[in-house]
């Protein structure tokens, strides 16, 4: 297993990141993952900016949420849904454009 987060994560604790991951050294599949802080960020940006009902809520295909962006958490995060088998439920399988 291959875990890339796409961005750099600015605030581990607030932060949002797409994280890529290649199984068996083909298969890709994305995701992406939020802190409970970032969310409520967005939100409160909503509210501002009349984006879903003025910030009343919030939503992202493919989410994970976390209390902390690291490489280590994200990838601890993905062998357990492995394990659990919740992987496939969350994360998008990309298509080769091959």
């Amino acid at each position: 297993m291959t875990v890339e987060l796409i961005d750099k994560v600015e605030d581990s604790e607030c932060d949002n990141v797409d994280v890529r991951v290649v199984l068996n050294g083909q298969e890709t599949y994305v995701a992406t993952f939020f802190t409970l802080k970032n969310i409520e960020s967005i939100m409160r940006h909503f509210s501002n900016t009349g984006e879903c009902l003025s910030g009343t809520y919030f939503w992202s295909s493919n989410m994970i949420i976390t209390h902390i962006l690291t490489q280590s958490n994200i990838e601890k995060v993905i062998a357990d849904m492995l394990d659990t088998g919740e992987f496939f439920d969350v994360f998008n399988k990309q298509e080769s454009s091959f």
